[in-house]
């Protein structure tokens, strides 16, 4: 989990000029709930 979310974190970091804050904002939530789902099965 922690290297999925470090990963994560990473490209939004190095791409979040381009992307915005918003949709940097969105990646990051999406990336969380589909990281947590997979933790719970």
């Amino acid at each position: 989990m922690q290297d999925k979310l470090t990963s994560t974190i990473h490209f939004i970091e190095v791409n979040r000029d381009e992307m915005g804050d918003k949709k940097s904002l969105n990646m990051l939530l999406k990336a969380l709930k589909k990281i947590i789902n997979e933790e719970e099965k």
